[in-house]
């Protein structure tokens, strides 16, 4: 007669996706579809926020004012592996685009 092993159950979908180390899909996991929806909603008003503040040129901000801006701060320094070149970056790029990479760069203060 051979041993009995015990079965191990199959990981829930929960754990294989917290396993596999996506950010999203650890999010996913974690708080499912509400968290999905909110990570969502806070990119995509902070997007349409910077869209109309550089559109419109609100405070005085506009699209070449933001590349100054990065430019004479040295974001630079920030940047690992400079993954920008802001030497590249036209003034005369769509707000929609300078909104997008605004967003990007404001990234860590939407986890606040």
């Amino acid at each position: 007669s051979s041993p009995s092993s015990p079965s191990t159950p199959a990981p829930t979908l929960r754990e294989r996706a917290t396993a596999s180390g996506g950010k999203l899909r650890q999010l996913v996991a974690r708080y499912g579809f509400y968290g999905l929806f909110t990570y969502w909603l806070i990119n995509m008003g902070t997007i349409g926020a910077l869209f109309v503040v550089f559109h419109a040129e609100l405070g005085g901000v506009s699209g070449a004012a933001f590349v100054s801006w990065l430019q004479e701060s040295g974001v630079e320094r920030f940047v690992p592996g400079a993954a920008i070149d802001l030497t590249r970056i036209d003034a005369r790029a769509s707000n929609l685009t300078l909104a997008w990479a605004a967003n990007h760069f404001f990234g860590p203060l939407q986890v606040l």
